[in-house]
Parts: C-alpha cells; sequence; structure tokens
C-alpha cells in the first residue's frame, strides 16, 4: 500500500542520494582536514574506497532504514542511534586507521 511506497521512497533516497553524494564527500573530507592530508588525497580516497564503503553501509544501513522508518515515531531515535553506533564501529574499524609517518616507519620507539 501507500505506506510501502512511503518506506521503500525514504530507503531509496537515503541510499541512492544521501549516502553517496553527501555522507561519504563530507566523510572523507573531515577526515583529511583530521589526519592533515589535503582535500585532493580526500577525495582520492572516497573515490578508491567508495565500492567497499557503499556495500557495507548498505548491510547495515537498508536494514537499519527499514527499521527505522517502520517503528513508530518515538522509537524513530533510539533505534537510529544504535544503527548509527553500529555503523560507525564498521567504518572506524574499516577506515580508521591514521596514515603512518616516517617517525612511525622508522623502528625507533618514541616516549
Amino acid at each position: 500500500g501507500a505506506g510501502g511506497a512511503q518506506l521503500l521512497g525514504q530507503v531509496a533516497f537515503d541510499q541512492l542520494v544521501y549516502v553517496p553524494f553527501y555522507y561519504f564527500p563530507t566523510f572523507y573530507m573531515f577526515k583529511s582536514c583530521v589526519t592533515k592530508e589535503s582535500f585532493a588525497t580526500g577525495l582520492e580516497n572516497f573515490r578508491k574506497n567508495l565500492f567497499d564503503d557503499y556495500c557495507a553501509q548498505m548491510v547495515v544501513w537498508i536494514p537499519g532504514d527499514i527499521l527505522v522508518y517502520s517503528v513508530p515515531l518515538w522509537m524513530r531515535q533510539p533505534i537510529n542511534h544504535l544503527c548509527g553506533y553500529v555503523w560507525n564501529c564498521v567504518l572506524s574499524w574499516m577506515r580508521g586507521a591514521l596514515p603512518l609517518s616516517e617517525s612511525h616507519c622508522s623502528g625507533t620507539i618514541q616516549i
């Protein structure tokens, strides 16, 4: 019915518009600032990792979106936060490592 079509539209917008054109570019630009890399490096990392990142987020967020958009309004925020926590754990595991600098690779211990 109309509710199912609306649910499908919300999930489709999130997956086809928000994630690839807003979320991932913003993530990689912010990460490039934090790691003191150039925006060009951030964009290159975005392009290089897009397929793997997009597949990983679909595993978390398609079921998560369906759940979030199908529960009563008062439950949406807690469920969205739970899904967001799971996604942040996955993304941190996949992309959270800082680039190694020369000092880290030299074999010396810095105290």
